[in-house]
């Protein structure tokens, strides 16, 4: 079974119009996934004795309902299913019994000194109890224009940096919306495509155009010479 946690949003995870940042709640999400996997048994320490961490690969995001300063909410988490390289981990939240966002994410095992994947096998039997949390179970990789309107750039700095040595998956919606200055209205849903990770000092350009309230995001890491991430951010 997954774990609930129920914490009240502070003052410091909200956007001008006192709804939470994305980054925000993606950071609660990290931190109750993390209490899961200890929960099984799957603390840091024995990720780093075996050499294999998660990595997100895709996930999507849907608000149903503004969340705001100093809302009370639960966060409920799962692994849903593995397969084949994919692990699926869903998210609930909820105010006053009241779902008010759903997230469903992908990850895979990296292999920590080569960065390349790792066997499910090397986890799978911590996740013999799984369960559906998210009413979409089918997350489509994004879809790109074929041209953008804007780019810009950015270089990852040390505070980008998480303890798997490289750019947090917390950061990714956080440079989309300071290339766009924010968006008026209320966001309604997030997707990201994570392709290669980014590391410190490494250069990205973000391609950026909007379509009747979408906003697509495409960021290729000069650096590494990979395409780094695929954004589509939809206005409510």
């Amino acid at each position: 079974m997954g774990i609930e946690k129920t914490l009240t949003v502070t003052s410091f995870d909200v956007m001008p119009d006192r709804e939470i940042k994305p980054s925000a709640l993606f950071r609660y999400y990290q931190q109750v996934a993390r209490e899961h996997l200890d929960s099984l048994g799957l603390v840091l320490d024995v990720m780093l004795e075996k050499r294999c961490v998660f990595v997100i690969t895709r996930m999507k995001q849907v608000f149903y309902s503004s969340i705001r300063d100093y809302d009370e909410i639960s966060i409920k988490t799962s692994s849903r299913v593995i397969k084949g390289a994919v692990f699926t981990r869903d998210y609930c939240v909820t105010r006053d019994g009241e779902t008010v966002a759903e997230a469903s994410t992908q990850w895979a095992l990296i292999d920590l000194d080569s960065r390349r994947i790792c066997r499910p096998s090397v986890y799978a039997d911590y996740f013999d109890v799984q369960e559906e949390l998210c009413s979409f179970t089918d997350i489509k990789k994004s879809v790109m224009p074929e041209s953008f309107d804007g780019k810009s750039t950015y270089r990852v700095v040390f505070s980008d940096i998480d303890e798997n040595y490289h750019m947090n998956n917390t950061r990714y919606t956080d440079i989309c919306l300071d290339v766009i200055g924010g968006i008026d209205g209320g966001i309604g849903e997030i997707s990201v495509d994570f392709l290669s990770e980014a590391r410190l000092d490494d250069e990205l350009v973000i391609h950026w155009s909007e379509d009747d309230g979408t906003y697509f995001f495409s960021a290729e890491n000069l650096t590494s010479t990979k395409n780094c991430f695929n954004a589509v951010i939809k206005k409510r």
